[in-house]
């Protein structure tokens, strides 16, 4: 897979997760200590995410760090990653 391939498919993850989550990416980017227009970058895969960032994007979103760098289940939903 190219890099640009990966990097949109960690986005969606990224934005999917969010979503569920029901954060906006100004508040994700607060947690992480970036800005919504990176998280937003990261979102689209316009922007390279560093490994330790996929880590503390997973922390803030409660979900283990495979979820954003790897693949999530196509249906996964709210339900399923609610403590």
């Amino acid at each position: 897979m190219k890099m640009e391939e990966q990097n949109k498919a960690i986005g969606k993850n990224l934005c999917k997760i969010r979503k569920i989550r029901r954060f906006t990416q100004k508040q994700l980017g607060e947690k992480v200590g970036t800005t919504a227009a990176t998280i937003g970058n990261y979102e689209r895969g316009d922007r390279y995410i560093p490994g330790y960032l996929i880590h503390g994007l997973a922390q803030a979103l409660d979900v283990p760090d495979q979820f954003i760098s790897d693949c999530i289940p196509s249906d996964i939903r709210r339900k399923d990653i609610v403590k």
